[in-house]
């Protein structure tokens, strides 16, 4: 899996430089995340503490994840207009569906372990957006 573009732009940001979009099948529908450049995010934002502890860095492999998980939590689960897509018999069309924290969670720990994410790095991670991503996650309503 390639991982993202992202740069340091103060301490503790990073700034995505290029477009990048994670694609994944489940229950026969295709589907991407497209995350457009410029977008900011914290990284794998647990404390220097749990890094010591875990060998989780905000970078590294764990980075695309941390990126999308950022992207769902800033939007509330309700994604901009063309980021969230399905395959289409006739090509990509809006999927202008609703994520909960919840699946914002799962997909979080998917693209771990896409990306090579150790079985135990991957479960501390998970469960600590778990049990502490309800203070991040801004739900919104659909318009």
């Amino acid at each position: 899996m390639t991982q993202p573009d992202l740069r340091p732009i103060k301490k503790g940001k990073y700034v995505l430089h290029e477009e990048w979009g994670y694609l994944w099948t489940k229950d026969d529908i295709t589907r991407v995340i497209i995350i457009p450049r410029g977008f900011v995010s914290d990284g794998a934002s647990a404390p220097r503490i749990l890094w010591t502890c875990t060998g989780i860095t905000p970078d590294g492999l764990i980075r695309g994840a941390a990126l999308a998980h950022d992207f769902l939590y800033k939007h509330g689960g309700v994604l901009p207009e063309n980021s969230y897509q399905q395959l289409a018999l006739y090509g990509w069309v809006n999927d202008n569906s609703v994520w909960t924290r919840k699946n914002a969670d799962r997909l979080f720990c998917r693209i771990m372990k896409e990306s090579g994410v150790g079985k135990i790095k991957r479960r501390l991670a998970y469960r600590a957006v778990r049990i502490f991503g309800w203070m991040f996650f801004k739900k919104k309503k659909k318009k």
